[in-house]
This record gives structure tokens, sequence and C-alpha cells, in this order.
């Protein structure tokens, strides 16, 4: 991997409010890519930065399949999905991410992985958790092969919220990882299940960010779901009350 290579970013920031709780994030990004697309439902204006405003339609894998279909990325041989589930801890950045994935001698990878599948799915369902992706040299290719494969712009036409969200889950977020496998590639996450879970005593298709957040945090993981900043996800974690400590 080549030092001074291109590197370009896409990050969706679907908010029903402001970007404030992304700012921390999408300054870091600024700093590390050659060039930042901040991808919203609402205009920002950010010094650094490409803001392309679109509809919500298809959630993430949508936002990020408009965008590439309207923007040029042939010039860039490193790109970026990142979405904002999540906020950077405290005094953390992505920057370690990234001279790791300079290492790592993948063209597809993420932060995690999951084993953890959906109810009805039976076959292989691990994936790179689509929160934060990485395509490199012929994978970015083959992320426009995917979507063509699936024909994404299907999922537009579904109005069922929750058909929508699970056949999303289904096939582009699990989807996409097999697809990447079965044409040669070599997926790999920073922070793996695989390793993490053993050390914890917990079974390997777990979520590792609700049952595991304090201790991939304290792994050196530097993010935090909003979910459990927000308290949404209080009911199910355990030692909820430190969270104060990383936020």
């Amino acid at each position: 991997n080549n030092e001074d290579m291109k590197s370009i970013c896409f990050f969706i920031s679907y908010t029903k409010d402001n970007h404030s709780e992304d700012m921390p994030m999408i300054k870091d990004l600024i700093q590390i890519f050659d060039k930042l697309i901040i991808v919203t439902n609402k205009k920002i204006t950010i010094q650094g930065a490409v803001v392309m405003v679109m509809p919500n339609l298809g959630y993430d894998f949508g936002f990020l399949y408009r965008a590439i279909n309207q923007y040029d990325i042939s010039s860039y041989n490193k790109m970026a999905f990142i979405n904002n589930s999540n906020i950077l801890v405290k005094g953390r950045s992505l920057i370690n991410f990234f001279k790791w994935g300079q290492t790592n001698n993948s063209n597809f990878y993420g932060i995690t992985d999951s084993h953890e599948a959906p109810r009805g799915i039976k076959s292989n369902s691990y994936h790179i958790q689509s929160h934060l992706l990485v395509f490199e040299g012929h994978a970015k290719q083959l992320l426009f092969d995917f979507f063509k494969q699936i024909k994404f712009e299907r999922f537009f036409a579904v109005k069922d919220e929750n058909k929508l969200r699970q056949a999303i889950i289904n096939e582009c977020e699990i989807g996409l990882t097999q697809f990447m496998i079965k044409r040669g590639e070599n997926p790999r996450a920073m922070y793996t299940a695989r390793t993490i879970t053993p050390k914890y005593r917990q079974r390997i298709n777990i979520n590792t960010h609700v049952h595991l957040w304090e201790q991939l945090i304290m792994e050196g993981y530097p993010l935090i779901k909003k979910k459990i900043v927000t308290g949404e996800w209080s009911p199910i974690l355990s030692n909820i009350n430190n969270k104060h400590k990383y936020i």
C-alpha cells in the first residue's frame, strides 16, 4: 500500500436535528482523507468537506449507492464508507485504524466484524460491519458490481420500513461481505469477534457493540454507539453508568 495514494471518504450523516454530535468525527476525517464527502439529508456547511444533500432512501447503502454514482471516484485508490451511528470516544481518532489498514493486506476491510445472524437466515452470516467499510484496488469496482447484481434500486420502492431495514441488513450488509469472499477478496476487521469474545467468555455470535461495548473501548476501539450515548440501549446494557467516562 502506497502512502501517497489518494483517498476519499463518504460520511453518511442522516440526522433528525443537526450535525453537532458528528462534528468531532467529521473533523477527524478531514485530517485523514484527501477528500471528504458528507452525504446527508440536512444541509450543512463545513470547511474542508464537500456536502451532498439527498433524501433518505434505502438507508446508508442508499446514500452510498447514489453518492458513488454521482461522484467520480476513479482517481481514488482508497474509498471509505462511514455512517454516523457512532461518535468518537473522547480524545480518540480513527487514524490508528487507517494505519492498521495500510498493513493488513486486504482490499476490503472494516473496524469490526460479526457472526450474528438475523432471524431466519441460515446461510453464512459472517460480515464486516457496515458502519465503517474501506474499499481499495479491485474491491472498489466490486462494490459497483455488487450493487448491479442485487439490482439495488428496487429497494427504493419498498415502503414498509421494517421489511426494508431487514432486507438491507441481509442483502447489503451481510451480502456484500459474502459477495467479496466469493470473488476472492479477503475481508479483514481490526477488532474481530473471534479474538474479543473468548477473552470475555462470550459467544462468538453476540453483538459486541452491545454486550462488550466497554471492553471494546478498553481494547483501544475509538467509537461508541450513539444509542448507548442517548440511553436507547440502556435496558440491555451492563455497566451503563460508565458511559460518561468516554463521551
